[in-house]
């Protein structure tokens, strides 16, 4: 059961913050709101924030608003109303809910901060002031933005962040220091400092210039600083905003020293928190719906000083709006070919007279045909791209086959066909097999080379033998006929869609009269031919 720590409580909200409400009231209605559904309670000794300025907090129905008074009320108005859109949207986005399969909580949180603080950057401020971010916030890594360029915004998406923080920090050297790392001392409080350089003959021990955690995040140094002897077991890595916009990102554990809050976890019980889950959503919900209202009718009155007003309940909606929904869509495309490809209409003799048959009148009992259902075997066939990581991680490859195992399970339960697979970069690299749930695991996703999948094409062409009108594969691995020219399997091409070339009508060879039954699932579309596709991001 949640408890405040002794010593803590809520009091009367700042003045500052109240002056800030009242100003928004009519320009942006949301963060208005969330101020006057919020508790302040000053947290100057870090009780339950540790070292950050502010952190956010729901409970029974209210917003649990911890800070700093220090910081906060000395902070220029545009870098505290930065802040408080920042809390806000922590509690609108409903993080601890949606990220809670994430495990890293420091991961987690330098994740989220980054994509709120990217957000509240592209939003419109029109009539109103703009907020400011304050010294240390934690931005977008730029080798991160420079590897998935070609997603523009929809890449800035925190499980994808998250999962390539965590890449960079298993490839970081753990308990290895450099000149220039950011460490905390650990056997003295709120004591930090930079490597200077290693001591001499003493393995393992540094030379440590002492800075304050305030330099650190501004990036400022004292000169006159004192340097001290520690051994690197007394030395936690610290990270900073400067490092995570760089990509450096320390292996083990570290000290969290960049930004300014802290999303407080739930720290309730199962039922208690899945209780209080029930209740937030309602909050939100509630609370984004008076705002929309609000917005509107400020719009309508005229009232409000610029056209920027209620920006932000725009942008929120915008952010809480899922992105594609692949596995709906997958889902789809593999219903409309199964009930496309899974049976035909054929003509059979039959004794049964109706109506409409000319026998049936005179009374006559023969043979004459009729239109019954016959069902086909069905096969897919997913083409992988080892070229490169298709996917962000491994988590996302794995939500992508828990769609195709279902598929597989489904084919091999009705004895309908199965789900084939085969591995390619610009040659075939691993032949045509019948697919088994969580084969996904076994792929040999190498890396680097290059990508055309002219291969996939020229090795089904090699494949596919024409015998009296269909199709035959007969493979160490395969063995199935097709009922008709025109019905080939469904080809699933999992890529990231950059290829050395694009593609034409000649080069996808028996698939030239099976366009619909193509469909890649891919990054990029840029050399995607033709043009059925699922862009996943």
């Amino acid at each position: 059961m949640f408890e405040l720590p002794e010593g803590l409580e809520a009091q009367e909200r700042p003045d500052r913050i109240s002056k800030l409400a009242f100003y928004l009231i009519d320009k942006e209605p949301l963060i208005y709101l969330f101020i006057i559904n919020s508790d302040f309670i000053p947290d100057p000794e870090g009780k339950m924030i540790g070292p950050f300025k502010a952190g956010v907090y729901f409970h029974k129905n209210r917003v649990l608003f911890f800070y700093k008074p220090d910081e906060l009320e000395s902070m220029p108005r545009e870098e505290l109303y930065f802040v408080i859109i920042h809390e806000a949207f922590h509690i609108f986005k409903k993080h601890i809910e949606r990220h809670e399969g994430l495990k890293d909580a420091v991961l987690r949180n330098i994740a989220e901060d980054a994509v709120i603080n990217y957000e509240i950057g592209k939003a419109t401020y029109e009539g109103v002031i703009t907020p400011k971010a304050p010294e240390g916030v934690v931005e977008v890594p730029n080798d991160f933005t420079r590897k998935f360029y070609y997603l523009n915004d929809d890449a800035i998406e925190t499980h994808r962040i998250y999962h390539w923080l965590k890449k960079k920090k298993e490839e970081a050297r753990n308990n290895s220091f450099k000149v220039g790392d950011i460490v905390k001392i650990n056997d003295e409080e709120d004591q930090f400092g930079r490597i200077t350089g290693k001591v001499y003959g003493e393995r393992g021990t540094y030379r440590v210039k002492r800075e304050s955690k305030e330099d650190i995040i501004s990036g400022k140094s004292d000169d006159d600083a004192k340097e001290s002897e520690e051994h690197g077991s007394n030395l936690t890595p610290v990270v900073t905003s400067n490092d995570i916009k760089n990509g450096n990102i320390p292996n083990g554990e570290f000290e969290g020293a960049y930004g300014f809050d802290y999303h407080i976890e739930n720290g309730k019980n199962a039922k208690e928190a899945e209780e209080e889950m029930v209740e937030k959503n309602f909050f939100t919900d509630k609370i984004v719906s008076q705002a929309e209202k609000m917005t509107d009718q400020i719009k309508q009155s005229g009232k409000s000083a610029g056209t920027g007003v209620g920006s932000l309940i725009s942008r929120l909606k915008k952010m809480n709006k899922p992105k594609i929904n692949w596995k709906k869509e997958f889902g789809r495309k593999m219903n409309v070919f199964m009930s496309k490809n899974s049976f035909l209409h054929q003509p059979v003799d039959s004794y049964i007279n109706y109506p409409w048959n000319p026998t049936s009148r005179y009374g006559i009992l023969g043979k004459h045909p009729i239109m019954q259902r016959k069902n086909l075997q069905t096969y897919v066939i997913f083409a992988i791209d080892t070229s490169g990581l298709v996917f962000s991680s491994r988590e996302e490859l794995e939500k992508f086959f828990t769609e195709v195992d279902a598929a597989s399970k489904q084919l091999e339960f009705t004895r309908k066909g199965h789900v084939l697979t085969l591995q390619w970069d610009y040659n075939i690299q691993d032949d045509m097999k019948i697919y088994k749930t969580g084969d996904w695991k076994k792929f040999d996703v190498k890396g680097g080379g290059g990508t055309s999948p002219r291969c996939v094409f020229e090795y089904l062409n090699k494949v596919f033998v024409e015998k009296n009108g269909r199709y035959v594969v007969n493979t160490d691995n395969v063995k199935f006929a097709t009922e008709d020219k025109k019905k080939l399997p469904f080809l699933v091409i999992l890529t990231d869609g950059f290829f050395y070339d694009s593609l034409d009508d000649k080069a996808l060879g028996i698939y030239a009269e099976n366009k619909d039954n193509i469909l890649y699932f891919t990054k990029s579309t840029r050399q995607i031919y033709p043009p059925n596709y699922i862009e996943y991001v």
